[in-house]
């Protein structure tokens, strides 16, 4: 098997969103905001997300598969603007 590190691309959106739900759906703090075993939830927050994330986001893939998602950004960026969260809350109560 070999993994390749790259960049996300636009394309990878939706797979690298799928697998961060995935990811998460146990979480103690995605359960408590969005309930237990609710992965549609979970998808419509990181689909939601993914755009918000400044920094460096990278996948993880196995030939076409992704099997792994990472983002960082420095502190104080990394926090999202309060205008972005407004934009972001009609997705989020639907």
């Amino acid at each position: 098997m070999r993994i390749d590190i790259r960049s996300l691309r636009a394309e990878q959106s939706d797979e690298a969103v799928r697998l961060l739900a995935s990811a998460f759906v146990t979480n103690p703090i995605n359960m408590a905001a969005f309930g237990t075993n609710e992965l549609a939830r979970n998808e419509v927050f990181f689909r939601a997300g993914i755009k918000l994330m400044k920094g460096t986001k990278l996948v993880a893939s196995d030939g076409t598969r992704i099997v792994g998602v990472i983002h960082w950004a420095r502190s104080p960026q990394c926090q999202v603007a309060t205008h972005d969260k407004v934009r972001m809350l009609p997705q989020m109560l639907s």
